[in-house]
């Protein structure tokens, strides 16, 4: 299965290069036209479905901010590993416990170095999929290689417009009335792959970094 963007800004879903009518199944779970929804919904949903058809899930992270994301995933049984980059030592023992708790795959990628031990890891556990949230390096080619569209990174921030890192301290230096999360298929650039999806997420008066972050 492959998501594939698409000019309306709504993403399509190709099983076996045939694109699947996802509004059907859409109508039938909550009786309402997948067509009429907005991007955001349409794109979740797309999502949601994808992982149905594809369940091996890892995650590379490089923190909290990616702790809703793992329960969420871990909840709905997708998950199946978590790499973890440079953090402190306090969430990377906690992430390590709560992978062991569950039977999960876990590896710690202290340095840049220590990213020469990626590929064989990946290998090991096999997944269909690499979420990237977060995470501080930037993957190596050899990594990439897996798999072609095999590697996802979410971006707190509109791209391309706010590429790098610490975009939402960015968005809020520049006053922005509102932010995005994105989702892009991932090259040996950072943030430069192709958009899968840019929704728009409005920010309040009394957002902060923190809140935002969450």
């Amino acid at each position: 299965a492959t998501i594939v963007p698409a000019v309306d800004g709504k993403c399509e879903l190709q099983v076996e290069g045939e694109t699947i009518d996802v509004n059907e199944y859409y109508k039938k779970l909550v009786n309402q036209e997948l067509d009429q929804a907005t991007s955001a919904w349409h794109n979740s949903y797309i999502c949601i479905w994808y992982m149905e058809i594809q369940k091996k899930i890892m995650v590379l992270c490089g923190g909290k901010f990616a702790f809703k994301t793992l329960q969420l995933l871990a909840y709905e049984n997708f998950i199946c590993a978590i790499g973890i980059g440079k953090s402190n030592n306090t969430i990377i023992d906690a992430l390590e416990i709560e992978a062991q708790n569950n039977n999960l795959g876990f590896k710690s990628f202290p340095s840049k170095k220590s990213m020469e031990e990626m590929r064989d890891w990946i290998d090991t556990v096999k997944p269909d999929y690499i979420f990237c949230i977060s995470f501080p390096f930037l993957i190596p080619e050899s990594v990439l290689s897996y798999g072609t569209n095999k590697f996802i990174n979410f971006h707190p921030a509109p791209l391309p417009q706010y590429r790098g890192p610490m975009p939402i301290f960015e968005v809020l230096k520049n006053q922005e009335t509102e932010t995005a999360i994105c989702a892009h298929f991932m090259n040996e650039k950072f943030d430069e792959g192709n958009i899968i999806f840019n929704d728009t997420i409005k920010i309040k008066k009394n957002d902060t970094y923190g809140s935002l972050t969450m």
